[in-house]
């Protein structure tokens, strides 16, 4: 993000937080820069909103933004009495889905009026179906079976994200299965106990491709996108896979049933539930037509409502 920023002549400050419950050092910086820059708006995200507030307010700053982009249960008393408190001094309070706001609204007991959902966008120019052959070229690039069917997944392998379900999924379904490979791509605490549990059983019918910076790429070597976390705000890759017009199956949890009509534009199941998530494998593999056609409407629901373009005149007219 920040080479990015920086590429389009945009400056970028970076003021680390030293380990501990409030660093002060930091608060004063944040403070001194905002007097030094002259700021008027300030816009924190998930874990910043303390700092916000309170250099912020400090400052002499009354427009302060905070962005909610999930929480991970079971949630510390402390983050939410933090976030409660804090969010007196801000004037709006975005969730980034309808389920997340009403956990905001009934446990974080944030001031309703303050409250406001804008579900994440994507670059829809960036996030696209590549023709098949260059789709056949990047499979080889990263030792894919060409023939192959590919499920796959793009998040941190932390344990929200539930991805020892999927290796599971695959121990217990892999021989009826035969042509199915399991992608998974990304980092984090639990990846080597990942490539033990599937090692002993699955050998190389489940690819670890690490952390990817060129995730267009990736979901383009994909034929099905899931992702089988326990909690999620609004995942930005499953609004990436779906405007990739790949057919996504997602559970039924946090923010993605706001994205998904089950059987429509993708499909929802219920979490960490091996029948159900293997019933929507089952109809993606047996109905490639109707596969095609999920694809096409997941896609044309990305453009509708839920393209980066829309998202960022939704901020514009709260920073307005």
């Amino acid at each position: 993000m920040q080479s990015l920023l920086e590429d389009a002549d945009i400056p970028v400050y970076v003021l680390g937080k030293r380990p501990g419950k409030i660093d002060f050092n930091l608060l004063y910086r944040l403070i001194k820069l905002i007097h030094q820059l002259k700021i008027d708006i300030i816009h924190s995200h998930s874990g910043c909103i303390m700092y916000a507030a309170l250099a912020g307010r400090i400052a002499g700053v009354t427009k302060i933004i905070h962005t909610d982009h999930g929480r991970y249960f079971p949630e510390p008393k402390l983050r939410i009495f933090e976030d409660r408190i804090f969010s007196k001094f801000i004037s709006k309070y975005v969730c980034v889905s309808r389920e997340l706001e009403k956990y905001i609204k009934a446990t974080v007991k944030v001031t309703p009026k303050k409250i406001i959902t804008i579900i994440n966008g994507v670059d829809t120019s960036s996030y696209y179906q590549y023709p098949g052959e260059v789709r056949a070229k990047l499979r080889k690039d990263n030792n894919i079976p060409v023939d192959s069917i590919v499920v796959g997944t793009v998040c941190r392998l932390i344990p929200p994200k539930n991805v020892q379900f999927l290796v599971e999924w695959m121990e217990k379904y892999h021989k009826f299965l035969k042509n199915i490979y399991l992608i998974i791509v990304g980092d984090g605490p639990q990846l080597e106990k990942l490539k033990k549990q599937a090692d002993a059983i699955l050998g190389q019918r489940v690819i670890f491709l690490g952390a990817k910076k060129n995730i267009a790429d990736i979901l383009n070597t994909f034929d099905i996108f899931t992702l089988v976390s326990t909690t999620e705000g609004t995942s930005l890759t499953i609004l990436e896979s779906m405007s990739t017009q790949l057919p996504v199956i997602v559970s039924d949890v946090g923010g993605n049933t706001d994205i998904i009509i089950h059987g429509k534009n993708g499909f929802l199941f219920k979490c960490n539930d091996f029948k159900s998530f293997n019933d929507c494998i089952k109809i993606i593999l047996r109905n490639p037509f109707k596969s095609k056609e999920i694809g096409r409407l997941a896609r044309n629901s990305i453009e509708t409502k839920f393209s980066l373009n829309k998202v960022i005149e939704k901020y514009c007219d709260i920073y307005k």
